[in-house]
């Protein structure tokens, strides 16, 4: 944390925009030229800061920190006027404090006391031609100020390019209380590359476990150094992410008051592909479904920049692993993660170990949609597998019947889109959960892999082949598909809406798979509650996940 006279640097404004990210999520204005040395105003010219990266939420900060005083600190050229706002949760003006600068330098401009309300956000209008070459919001008094030390965890698998993008952004960020830790599930990183990036990075090759694994070591890993990890701070290897967004989660976790130290820091996930969406801070688990708070909105409106940073109570909240910091505790080596391998392990973890979560404007990453991604192994297999485990884990009222419903609509809904190949696999994951948790932490994923990663038919089509049948789109609702059954050749499109795979209705496969699907719902009837049981029974342990992690490196050498 920088400390300038005895202030502590809070924010950075951030006054250059990522390339393909719309600039109003920074800065907006009239006369106004962004350059490498900050942002030129002609004379007449206003800068807008009340952005997504630059505004600063006092009620926040006050909440989580105790915050007792504040002051912005700019550096400038040229004369001008610098308003700051407070706002409230409507982006209604409450009180505004002006200052007038007159000459070249940086300022201190303390924010009164007046001002300490909802959403603070800074003007700057232009008296002569002006340049604002750098901003901060500082603190003299935080009241729980600590040391903390964070340990980054990348886990990756094959994505170097995305990977190495991140890591020279956290390079470049010049935090002294971070390091990071790559856990590469693909065995094929440098060391060499790793070592080029500084003493604070280091590789650990791993075998490919997922994400659950992957992370889980990462985990294992800060609490086996002698650094005194605080938190691990957990990241997807395919994001993109503003180094200011680390910074301020570095000071926050060093400034929280004792009642927030269990508390999960949550970054919300931004669309790749619509850089100015949110698609998710924090979401909430039901036993069937996700429900993502704050999914699209749009974050260069200052109206929805004021509304939606406020904290939502809700049960079976959970913080998704794109970026999330976990506090490190005494007893964190008997309670780490389950091995879910994907999909899921989020949730488990946060409902297992958070009081609650904290989120702030600013704090977030771009990642492409998930949608993109699913496959049939996914959607089908893993998505069904993983939703009755977390079933298990922590839903103890739902019952058998209950999770026969979840199964039934997870099968029903692949064959009445003529989707068998994705309806065997949601038999397979239901079979596979009535087996148990010895069973499934046993599996060897990578035969799972091959054998049940089938392959799509995806390809753009043309008029003849797309003639005599129903076109529905990959988004199609689950309720609607008892209408799709009737049609017996449909056209189903991938989220792009260009390719598409022809599915036609097939009475012996139906026949076959609904005879296995009755057979397994009749076993699981006794079968269920043993297994359930050994889901919540399972201990968690490093020396599970040590034994877990040597037998899929012996498999994986073979």
């Amino acid at each position: 944390m920088k400390q300038t006279a005895g202030l502590t640097t809070l924010q950075h404004f951030t006054l250059s925009a990522k390339k393909g990210v719309p600039y109003d999520l920074y800065y907006r204005g009239s006369r106004i030229l962004p350059s490498k040395n900050g942002i030129v105003i002609d004379r007449g010219g206003v800068l807008d800061l009340g952005t997504y990266f630059n505004l600063f939420s006092w009620d926040k900060w006050s909440l989580y920190t105790g915050l007792e005083s504040l002051s912005l600190i700019v550096d400038v050229k040229g004369s001008c006027v610098v308003t700051i706002h407070s706002l409230d949760e409507n982006a209604k003006v409450l009180e505004e404090s002006v200052t007038t600068i007159l000459s070249r330098g940086e300022f201190e401009l303390e924010v009164p006391e007046r001002l300490f309300a909802g959403k603070l956000a800074v003007q700057i209008e232009a008296k002569s031609p002006c340049m604002l070459i750098s901003a901060t919001w500082s603190s003299a008094k935080l009241p729980f100020k600590h040391s903390s030390r964070i340990a980054a965890v990348f886990c990756t698998f094959n994505r170097d390019e995305y990977l190495f993008e991140n890591l020279n952004v956290l390079k470049d960020a010049g935090m002294d209380n971070l390091d990071v830790l790559i856990v590469d599930n693909a065995s094929r990183i440098e060391q060499s590359k790793i070592a080029e990036l500084g003493d604070g990075f280091h590789l650990f090759h791993n075998p490919n476990v997922g994400g659950s694994g992957g992370f889980t070591r990462g985990i294992m890993e800060a609490l086996k150094s002698r650094e005194n990890y605080s938190h691990v701070l957990l990241m997807d290897d395919d994001i993109r992410i503003e180094a200011e967004t680390v910074r301020r989660s570095g000071v926050l976790l060093s400034c929280l008051k004792p009642e927030y130290d269990n508390h999960f820091l949550s970054g919300g996930m931004m669309q790749l592909d619509k850089p100015h969406m949110m698609f998710e801070s924090t979401a909430r688990w039901n036993g069937m479904r996700v429900k993502n708070y704050y999914r699209d909105l749009d974050l260069t409106e200052l109206e929805n920049l004021c509304s939606s940073d406020q904290d939502i109570k809700a049960n079976n909240k959970y913080a998704a692993w794109w970026y999330c910091a976990i506090p490190l505790k005494k007893d964190t080596d008997t309670q780490l993660p389950f091995p879910f391998f994907i999909y899921g392990d989020d949730m488990d973890y946060s409902l297992k170990r958070a009081s609650g979560f904290i989120t702030m404007n600013g704090i977030a990453v771009w990642h492409e949609p998930f949608t993109k991604k699913f496959s049939p192994l996914f959607k089908s297999y893993f998505f069904c597998r993983n939703t009755l485990i977390l079933n298990s884990l922590h839903h103890r009222k739902f019952s058998v019947l209950n999770s026969l419903v979840n199964a039934w609509s997870h099968f029903y809904v692949q064959i009445f889109v003529h989707d068998y190949r994705s309806a065997s696999l949601a038999l397979d994951a239901f079979d596979d959960f009535l087996e148990g948790a010895e069973y499934i932490t046993a599996l060897n994923e990578q035969e799972l892999l091959k054998d049940k990663n089938m392959p799509t038919d995806f390809k753009k089509r043309s008029r003849d082949e797309l003639k005599n049948t129903y076109r529905i789109p990959a988004s199609f609702r689950r309720w609607y598909s008892p209408w799709y059954f009737l049609h017996g050749k449909l056209a189903v499109y991938s989220h792009d809406e260009v390719q598409a795979e022809i599915r036609s209705r097939n009475w012996k496969e139906i026949i076959i798979l609904t005879l296995r699907f009755w057979k397994l719902n009749l076993s699981g009837l006794y079968r269920y509650y043993p297994a359930s049981r050994s889901y919540r029974n399972l201990q968690r342990s490093t020396t599970f996940w040590q034994n877990r992690l040597d037998t899929a490196q012996g498999l994986q050498s073979v």
